[in-house]
This record gives C-alpha cells, sequence and structure tokens, in this order.
C-alpha cells in the first residue's frame, strides 16, 4: 500500500463509507448515530445533543452524504434520569392539560349558557319596566285630570262662596 492510502486506510479505521468498527475505538458497545438520533434516544433537543456531544468530546465524522455522525459510547446511550423524570413530567402535564382543556370547554359552554339565560331575564325586566313606565305615564295622566277636576270645583266653591247668604240660598232652592 503507498503512503497516502495507509493515511486514508486509517483516517477511516479500515472502512470506506466512513463509519469506524466501534470495536477499533475501544467501545464495544459505541454506536455512530446522527444528531438527530442521539437527541430522540436520549429524549432531548437536538441542540441539547450538540453541546452534549461537545461537552463529552465524542468523536464527530462527515459521512458521504454530508451527515455529521457522532460514536456515542454505549453507557452513554441511555436516556438521561433527569429528561426521563422531564419527559414524565412533560406527560403529566400533558394529561392534565388536556384534561383542564375537557374542564375548561364545560366551563365556557355553563359561561355562555349563563350568559344567555341573564338576557333573557334582562329582556323580560326591561319589557316590564317598559310596561310599568307606560302604566305610570297613564297614572299621571289620570292624576292630572282629577286635579284639574278638583281645581274646578274648588274654584265653583269659592266663587259659590264669595256670594251673599240669601244669594247661596236661592240657588240652592233653584237647583232642587
Amino acid at each position: 500500500m503507498s503512503g497516502v492510502e495507509q493515511q486514508q486506510d486509517s483516517r477511516s479505521d479500515g472502512h470506506r463509507d466512513g463509519h469506524s468498527d466501534s470495536r477499533s475505538d475501544g467501545h464495544s458497545d459505541s454506536r455512530w448515530l446522527t444528531y438527530g438520533e442521539l437527541a430522540e434516544l436520549r429524549g432531548i433537543s437536538s441542540a441539547s445533543a450538540r453541546r452534549l456531544v461537545q461537552r463529552n468530546h465524542w468523536r464527530r465524522q462527515r459521512d458521504n452524504r454530508g451527515t455529521v455522525r457522532i460514536l456515542v459510547p454505549g453507557h452513554q446511550m441511555a436516556a438521561d434520569p433527569s429528561h426521563a423524570r422531564a419527559a414524565a413530567l412533560q406527560a403529566a402535564l400533558a394529561t392534565l392539560e388536556a384534561r383542564h382543556a375537557l374542564e375548561r370547554a364545560a366551563l365556557i359552554d355553563r359561561a355562555e349558557t349563563l350568559q344567555a339565560e341573564l338576557a333573557a331575564v334582562e329582556a323580560a325586566q326591561q319589557q316590564q319596566a317598559e310596561q310599568l313606565r307606560a302604566e305610570l305615564r297613564a297614572a299621571h295622566g289620570e292624576r292630572d285630570i282629577v286635579a284639574a277636576e278638583v281645581a274646578e270645583l274648588r274654584a265653583a266653591d269659592a266663587t259659590r262662596r264669595a256670594l251673599p247668604l240669601r244669594r247661596r240660598l236661592w240657588l240652592a232652592w233653584q237647583a232642587r
């Protein structure tokens, strides 16, 4: 083999597709994964997977299609317990939100029903108030008529009382 072939061979760890034999890296249970696969496997975001790879200085390699693959040690494949707990909490939260969404929808429906009932009661009260106002106007009109009649009678009585006694008696005798 020429020097260039040996150099290429050593860079790709004996494989032409860019994937090394995991045993040659000293990790018998290591796997080559993309950032997305690592994120899905660990239950984290792709950005978190990138930070995890940088923090742990894991080996990265670009394959023939330009996809970056990371050699992940086997003991790091399992989801982090804190992420599993976070995922469980997220699932519980989603369940609660779904349950509360149903309760919220029921409360909104009830509120709409109550608003419709309130509108009907207000309309009935408005109609009753208008009817009472009309009756009040009619009563005021009758009161004004009676007051005018009383004023006429008082005026007539005052006029009659202003007459001398003899004239009043004669008028009363004529009215019989």
